[in-house]
């Protein structure tokens, strides 16, 4: 195995084991400056709850990642200014971590924990829902039913816990509907489906064989490089926060959305007044890496085998 191929299989499972990355590590912040700021605030009123989450989140996110953007405090900002105004004082009170939480699924919508869920039934709508705790249960975003034969995810910040109880329920038109419970679920690892065997209907788990996950390297000495994986008809994935790789860094690029067989994946270098593109195909998740080089006078990008498996 060569060097590059070790250092790429060493980082997937250290960021993997640890289940450590850049969102997470923010989103812990978010929810300290989130109580912090309901803490020192909420008598005075809404508005300075609000003023004061995003003042702390915009000095620390310059500070830490050198990002002038304060787009993500604005709107960290605003959920909690929201669920201060519509639920209350004594409620932002009680639940200032949860809504720390709440603001990660929205300034980190793709790199929340998640779970895979599957609709194995043909014919049939599927609820699926993990219980977080009594009255707070987290769906499908949007629609909740699952169509037959279709795939999809259950997201948040708040699946931070070891493991969870899902629940499906099967929509069966003018028959009674039927409900399927699944119990340790681990996000993140698990993946829950629903089928149909011996006329019966069944709920089930099976553990992921590759993670959603495509491990990064900048090999270049001087300059720093933005890389992105495309997802049709959905948002790219880039690191989270600040997107730029450091020269000489190496990090993960990590969501739900990476789930299907194989992506594009392009590499943007911060030049100058110039920045350099390119573009590397058929990159498979959980498999291969991708690392940007100099080599010859010319910019490339490459990638190689990691052959991680979570067996």
């Amino acid at each position: 195995m060569n060097t590059l191929k070790k250092g790429l299989l060493v980082l997937v499972i250290m960021m993997t084991s640890l289940n450590v990355t850049y969102a997470n590590d923010g989103c812990e912040k978010i929810k300290k400056y989130t109580v912090k700021a309901v803490n020192k605030a909420i008598d005075k009123g809404c508005g300075y709850v609000a003023a004061e989450f995003e003042g702390a989140c915009v000095s620390a996110t310059a500070a830490e990642t050198g990002a002038t953007s304060t787009v993500p405090c604005t709107i960290g900002s605003g959920v909690l200014g929201f669920n201060c105004k519509f639920f209350g004082k004594k409620y932002v009170k009680k639940n200032a971590e949860n809504i720390g939480k709440n603001i990660c699924d929205v300034v980190y919508p793709d790199t929340a924990p998640y779970i895979f869920i599957e609709n194995h039934l043909k014919e049939h709508q599927v609820d699926f829902k993990v219980i977080v705790k009594a009255g707070n249960d987290i769906h499908m975003h949007g629609n909740n039913w699952l169509e037959g034969d279709s795939t999809g995810v259950l997201a948040s910040n708040e699946l931070d816990g070891k493991h969870y109880t899902v629940k499906a329920r099967i929509k069966r038109g003018l028959k009674k509907d039927i409900h399927l419970e699944i119990h340790k679920v681990v996000p993140n690892q698990d993946r829950v489906y629903v089928y149909h065997k011996n006329g019966h209907y069944h709920i089930g788990k099976k553990e992921f064989h590759h993670k959603p996950m495509i491990a990064i390297e900048n090999h270049l000495e001087n300059h720093k490089v933005d890389f992105q994986v495309v997802v049709n008809n959905s948002t790219d994935v880039h690191l989270p926060g600040n997107n730029w790789l450091k020269a000489g860094d190496k990090n993960i690029l990590t969501s739900y959305k990476l789930a299907g067989n194989s992506y594009t994946v392009k590499a943007r270098i911060k030049k100058d007044g110039k920045d350099i593109h390119l573009v590397e195909h058929h990159v498979h998740p959980g498999k291969e890496g991708v690392y940007v080089y100099y080599k010859n006078g010319k910019y490339k990008i490459a990638k190689k085998d990691i052959s991680y498996s979570s067996k």
